[in-house]
């Protein structure tokens, strides 16, 4: 099907189309595996080599980094070679930039990597997520959200268990995880013949304004990338620095995706009948309440993987409400704009989240992260609740029978 034409451009289908939601929940998955399998390959290997913790917070944030630098383009290029092009080309390029990390030691060269890497799979999510809203329709836009954040946190699940099997030493866990992302790209052709729309002449929407659509959506996105990416990036370290084995701190991050994966499902559904913003505010709770549990039971087995699963599910059950709200609020015009405004404050809050608390443990230590991300939770409370998020487009979820 000519990019170009492709249905589903203009209106939301009457049905949702499962073959082209196939496709974006494929692709996804891939790069779930991909985020999580890959930063705590490097920043054990960072830790490995003496790096301070100050530049493995420098190396989280650092795909952060390029999305905002290129936010602007995104779009762009979106709109110039059309979503499937686009996405073929960014799974390509993300491929042979991991088979180029085993080729140089830790250092400056990694730090240039991450950020041309990055490039690829910005353009990969913000592809994804406006194929699954296109794709899908008013009554079920919940649901399906759910099962292309459910991909994605099924692939943060498996992106550890591979590093924890395979190793963090040698080129080996680069190559697999590497030949996963090469794999996605038949997402492309099976998204594009089911209706993908091709995304082109689809308007670029300023930050700015997609801020006034949604405060509340946009200020909770940027909170989740905060807290999401500091995590990825330092969870395996206070585990290690805590006392606990290598094997044991990276399947912490395990059971962090697990929840991801158990949990976004039954809330998609129940976004599909509830108010997503009343929604928030329960997950918003959750985060502060996380990190408080997680310092009461890191030696504590079975428990600390309880606390992180519920943490990782009400984590990314803000997410999936945010995405779903903004289904509701833009048009399908917009929607390619208005998420790649929402990719550009989720790498915001990620590009701020590891710095701080890389800087933070290496002045006060351990209590330094965990004091940014429960100020983190803290915050995402305050946003939830206060009454200028009421101040949005209605948010008024379709009741099913």
């Amino acid at each position: 099907m000519d990019d170009a034409t492709a249905p589903g451009t203009d209106e939301a289908p009457a049905t949702p189309r499962w073959g082209g939601i196939s496709g974006v929940i494929l692709s996804s998955l891939a790069v779930g595996i991909i985020l999580t399998g890959l930063a705590p390959l490097l920043t054990l290997n960072l830790e490995r080599a003496g790096v301070a913790s100050s530049w493995i917070g420098v190396m989280g944030a650092t795909p952060a980094f390029a999305v905002i630098c290129m936010s602007a383009a995104i779009p762009l290029i979106i709109k110039r070679l059309g979503a499937g092009q686009s996405m073929a080309v960014a799974i390509v390029l993300a491929s042979a930039v991991l088979l180029l990390f085993p080729l140089f030691d830790p250092g400056p060269w990694w730090f240039v990597l991450r950020f041309v890497m990055a490039l690829g799979v910005g353009i990969t999510l913000v592809v994804g997520q406006t194929w699954a809203i296109a794709l899908s329709t008013p009554q079920l836009r919940g649901t399906v959200m759910s099962l292309t954040i459910t991909a994605i946190s099924l692939g943060f699940a498996v992106g550890p268990l591979l590093v924890g099997w395979l190793g963090s030493e040698g080129a080996l866990p680069f190559i697999v995880i590497a030949a996963i992302m090469a794999a996605s790209v038949v997402a492309v052709p099976l998204a594009m013949r089911n209706g993908a729309p091709g995304l082109r002449g689809h308007a670029t929407m300023r930050l700015r304004a997609a801020f006034r659509r949604a405060p509340h959506v946009m200020v909770s996105i940027l909170l989740v990338g905060f807290i999401w990416i500091t995590l990825m990036a330092f969870l395996p370290v206070y585990a290690v620095r805590s006392g606990l084995a290598e094997d044991n701190a990276v399947f912490l991050l395990t059971c962090f995706a697990g929840g991801n994966v158990v949990f976004q499902y039954p809330i998609g559904r129940l976004l599909d009948r509830w108010d997503a913003k009343r929604f928030l505010v329960i997950c918003s709770l959750a985060q502060f309440l996380g990190v408080i549990g997680m310092v009461l039971t890191i030696h504590s087995g079975v428990l600390v993987w309880a606390v992180l699963t519920l943490w990782g599910g009400f984590l990314a059950g803000s997410y999936t409400a945010a995405m779903t709200m903004i289904g509701r609020v833009f048009q399908t015009a917009e929607l390619s704009g208005a998420n790649a405004a929402a990719s550009l404050v989720l790498e915001v809050g990620g590009l701020a989240g590891p710095l701080l608390a890389g800087f933070a443990i290496q002045i006060w230590g351990l209590p330094g992260m965990i004091a940014i991300l429960a100020l983190a939770g803290t915050t995402m409370i305050g946003v939830a609740v206060r009454p200028w998020a009421e101040l949005a487009v209605p948010d008024s979820p379709v009741r099913l029978p």
